[in-house]
């Protein structure tokens, strides 16, 4: 568990937290760090950057997408074998997740929907 003096998502005054759920400390693209301290709090929080994104913030955009890009990468280059391809692969996905933002409906993890783009366009 992290030590810091940090923001901390709340509900209604109230921490949330689950009962098997590690911290996580976030680093916002305003420079202010988050601490997530259930799934429950990780859910809103994406919740809350995709309607910011979906009204046009591209720093809320680059917030969801940063802990992505190595995941992208991975994936690009498992399935095309060149880091090149797995470059183009990333810019592309990320891309088309900016362009389609608004067909994002939340019935799944943003997370989930900008993978499944990738994986597509590889």
């Amino acid at each position: 568990m992290y030590r810091a003096s940090v923001n901390t998502i709340n509900r209604d005054g109230e921490t949330i937290r689950g009962p098997s759920y590690k911290r996580r400390r976030v680093l916002r693209s305003d420079g202010s760090v988050v601490t997530i301290e259930s799934e429950e709090a990780e859910t809103a929080l994406e919740a809350s950057l995709v309607a910011s994104a979906q009204r046009g913030d591209v720093p809320a955009f680059e917030e969801l997408i940063r802990p992505l890009r190595k995941t992208i990468l991975r994936f690009g280059l498992h399935i095309t074998g060149r880091p090149e391809d797995a470059d183009e692969v990333l810019q592309e996905s990320l891309f088309k997740a900016w362009k389609n933002l608004l067909r994002f409906r939340g019935g799944s993890r943003f997370s989930t929907w900008v993978v499944r783009i990738a994986i597509n366009e590889a």
